[in-house]
């Protein structure tokens, strides 16, 4: 049986989406269970399935393992593996962030290139730790 989405969480995640500039789409993602905790889309970005998958793959595929070997052995690395990813292309920004408490759950935001990256970060980071406090 599929778990359905929580409403908690899509309230916040559409809270956060709505306040952002140039948020064109936030989720909260399982990437054990490959499925949408939470999903809001200011507009219409291609293939929301393929965020979610990317997110899985990303923080927990077999191909991203020797790229995070590399990372560890950096100085300043703590951890096993990234916390957050920044994707830039022409039109879009993507931010990936995994939860400290729950490696397993990573949130998604996608924004217009032209976007203040730094108050995106803050904001999104703000994001996820109130996820994951609402989820403990």
């Amino acid at each position: 049986m599929a778990r359905r989405r929580s409403p908690a969480a899509e309230n916040l995640v559409r809270h956060t989406a709505r306040e952002l500039s140039g948020c064109l789409a936030m989720g909260y993602v399982d990437v054990v269970e490959q499925r949408w905790v939470a999903l809001h889309e200011e507009e219409s970005v291609p293939s929301t399935e393929h965020l979610r998958q990317a997110a899985g793959d990303l923080f927990r595929g077999n191909r991203v393992a020797p790229i995070n070997g590399v990372f560890e052995q950096a100085p300043g690395a703590q951890g096993p593996a990234p916390r957050e990813l920044l994707m830039v292309f022409d039109s879009l920004v993507h931010v990936l962030q995994r939860s400290p408490d729950d490696p397993d759950r990573v949130l998604v935001a996608v924004f217009r290139s032209s976007a203040n990256l730094g108050v995106a970060l803050i904001k999104t980071r703000a994001a996820l730790e109130a996820l994951t406090a609402s989820e403990a």
